[in-house]
């Protein structure tokens, strides 16, 4: 009876440690729990107990949430054992993205860094705005600056203002729409006055801030009398920030895709250019990369054509940059493919050759550093960049042989620059094995003339003149030499 009474008391603490390890979502407390509730033999339908599984399974979804954000192999490996462990589904999206970035983890990867847009200055603004727009377009970036909330210009977040602060077109379209009807303006004592204070701010609508503002910018709610110089309809913005032309939004798509489809780099504006009288480079009306910005982020050309212009404009010293493979919407700055040495196998045995590392975006996507293929991660070390390459024309086909062989035990191209018929891959005839693995070659020797294997003299890894073909065991022995193994 004694035991019995125990061993209820045990089940109650332990039913009650599930339930507040449950209430309060801890994964170490709801773990530790469940085992105990399984030691004491607990019903497996008991209503707490299934309750505490779907919580821990809850807590584990959103560690590996935060261990695929830290990109950490063991933590990752860790995880997803407990997932497993817990009952996971296995079909469950989270658990399948921790799994791929298991995959990626334990990749050599080099992460590459995403190119910005380039920041949009006040004088790009006030250049490629009207000036009547300058009001707007300085709340805009305010905006966008705050994620989407600022206080309103105007009226300085009060959400009222006098009414002779009121913009003239805004002044003229309410005319409009009130004419023959009585003011709808009041005081706050319920007269009705033009110039009295207390009106509600006719940038915000009273609400003091500038989200509004997003959505009811509009060419209608602004007009004025400088004509797009193209089509001479009602203009919208610039399109440099070195002159004073202006455009509506079809006119500025069209002259980006005209220039991007002729090539006419460094792009100018289509007037400064018409302007130039001839000559090769305009005086001004440069689209500059903040100009673009400008553009892209009031919707006239979208966030891809931004970049491939910029593409078109690098300067000599800046960083190139090329899209995301997985079409992800990101354009990375270039890295320059580093190598790594693998292990190879041929009929003449293991031999050295190296391949590029993968490449990581922010989104996940893994590709090849060098040709930059989007690349199945558990694939990631078969890739060849020449399987996808293109057939050559028979014309360069029958110049590069002119120019050299295929190493035929490794593949590497071999060009040969004098002396006898036999050849090393990776140094001279008669060379260095350690030398020619630590070159990339495989170290193997052959006739130039028929690329049969030769049986003549070498140097092994330690330098010692050696007589005949070279082994498996003596070439194994250099690339631990060199590291590689």
């Amino acid at each position: 009876v004694e035991a019995g009474e125990i061993q209820r008391a045990k089940i109650a603490i332990t039913t009650l440690e599930l339930c507040d390890a449950t209430k309060h979502k801890d994964m170490v407390r709801l773990d530790a729990a469940l085992k105990q509730a399984g030691d004491l033999k607990m019903k497996e339908d008991h209503k707490h107990m299934n309750e505490a599984r779907v919580a821990l399974r809850e807590c584990v979804l959103t560690a590996l949430e935060t261990a695929i954000a830290i990109g950490e192999l063991e933590t990752l490996n860790n995880f997803i054992a407990m997932a497993v462990r817990v009952g996971v589904d296995p079909s469950d999206k989270i658990f399948q993205r921790a799994k791929r970035q298991k995959v990626i983890a334990s990749l050599d990867v080099e992460r590459f860094r995403p190119k910005r847009q380039p920041t949009t200055a006040d004088e790009v603004i006030m250049k490629m705005a009207k000036p009547e727009h300058l009001a707007y377009e300085f709340q805009r970036k305010e905006v966008i600056k705050s994620g989407g909330l600022s206080k309103c210009l105007a009226c300085q977040g009060s959400g009222k203002m006098p009414y002779y602060a009121k913009d003239a077109a805004v002044k003229k379209e309410e005319k409009k729409r009130n004419e023959g009807k009585s003011s709808s303006l009041k005081r706050d004592d319920g007269q009705s006055g033009e110039g009295e204070p207390n009106v509600a701010c006719w940038m915000c609508s009273g609400t003091g801030n500038a989200q509004r503002l997003m959505t009811s910018l509009t060419t209608e709610q602004l007009q004025d009398d400088i004509p797009c110089s193209i089509c001479y309809c009602d203009s919208r913005y610039g399109i440099s920030a070195e002159c004073d032309h202006f455009y509506c939004a079809e006119c500025i798509q069209m002259s980006l895709k005209a220039i991007m489809d002729t090539g006419q780099f460094p792009a100018y504006c289509p007037a400064c250019r018409a302007e130039s009288a001839g000559k090769k480079v305009p005086d001004r009306g440069l689209i500059s990369p903040e100009a673009l910005t400008y553009l892209e982020r009031r919707d006239v050309i979208t966030k891809d054509m931004q970049f491939r212009m910029m593409k078109q404009q690098l300067s000599p010293g800046d960083q190139k940059f090329f899209a995301c493979p997985a079409n992800c919407g990101k354009y990375l700055l270039y890295i320059p493919p580093s190598f790594k040495q693998r292990i190879m196998k041929t009929p003449q045995g293991p031999v050295p050759t190296s391949k590029p590392k993968p490449g990581l975006c922010e989104c996940g996507c893994v590709f090849c550093m060098s040709c930059h293929a989007k690349l199945d991660p558990d694939k990631a070390g078969e890739h060849d960049c020449k399987k996808g390459e293109v057939k050559m024309d028979k014309q360069t086909e029958a110049l590069l042989k002119k120019l050299g062989k295929k190493c035929p035990c490794c593949g590497n191209f071999l060009q040969k620059n004098g002396g006898c018929d036999i050849m090393m891959c990776g140094d001279t005839a008669h060379g260095n094995l350690l030398k020619a693995v630590k070159n990339g070659g495989c170290g193997h020797q052959f006739f130039w003339s028929s690329l049969k294997p030769a049986k003549t003299f070498f140097h092994d890894h330690t330098g010692k003149r050696r007589d005949g073909y070279i082994t498996n065991e003596m070439r194994e022995a250099a690339m631990k030499a060199a590291g590689i193994v």
